[in-house]
Formats: C-alpha cells, sequence, structure tokens
C-alpha cells in the first residue's frame, strides 16, 4: 500500500495559500521579524500536514476507504460511490493518530514559545 504524500502536501499548501497570509499578518502586528513571521507560515503548512495526513491514514487504519485502489489518498476528486469500509488496519491508526498527536504538540510549543 502507498500512501499518497504528495497528496497530502497539495492539500496542506492549498489550505495555507489562504491560511498563511494572516499567520504572517498577525505575527508582524505582535512586532516580529520577517523571518519569524515566515517561520509561522512555514509553522501553519507543517501543522496543516499533520493533520491532513493524520486524518486520513487513521481514517484509512478505521477501514474507511474512498477510493480505489485502498490506500489513503490526500484529496482529490472523489465520486460519491467510491467509498467503503474494509478491515481495520491497526499500524496505518496509530500512525495516525500519531501524527495528528504530533501536530498537536507541535501547535502546543508554539504556543508556550510566542
Amino acid at each position: 500500500m502507498d500512501i499518497n504524500w504528495g497528496g497530502f502536501a497539495g492539500t496542506a499548501l492549498g489550505v495555507c495559500i489562504f491560511l498563511g497570509p494572516f499567520a504572517y499578518k498577525e505575527r508582524r502586528v505582535k512586532g516580529g521579524s520577517h523571518a519569524r513571521a515566515t517561520l509561522d507560515v512555514v509553522l501553519v503548512f507543517r501543522l496543516l500536514f499533520l493533520w491532513i495526513a493524520g486524518g486520513s491514514i487513521a481514517l484509512y487504519g478505521f477501514g474507511i476507504v474512498i477510493d480505489e485502489p485502498a490506500q489513503p489518498l490526500g484529496s482529490g476528486g472523489l465520486k460519491p460511490a467510491e467509498a467503503h469500509t474494509e478491515v481495520v488496519r491497526s499500524m496505518y491508526l496509530l500512525l495516525g493518530v500519531g501524527l495528528m498527536a504530533a501536530g498537536w504538540v507541535i501547535g502546543k510549543i508554539s504556543e508556550l514559545v510566542e
């Protein structure tokens, strides 16, 4: 089974294009430098990537398959009849929950550093 890391990154980048300017502006308003504001935008991308990848992989681990062949695809045009359930895959479930937990921890640490 192949994990579509590029699809996850593309989806995170698509969302970050809209959220990144807000993170940049907020850091600049608080008195941060251009480098620190850029670092905040990179952090937003990284957190979005971890949550999107973790959520998709965790759903696949639960046995929820959205497309054929069975694999977590990130984003993409999906037809309504393509979803089905399969057996639970605990390895992918743990990987997905681990990625989401890593995103949560990184977010909490970044809140404390401010």
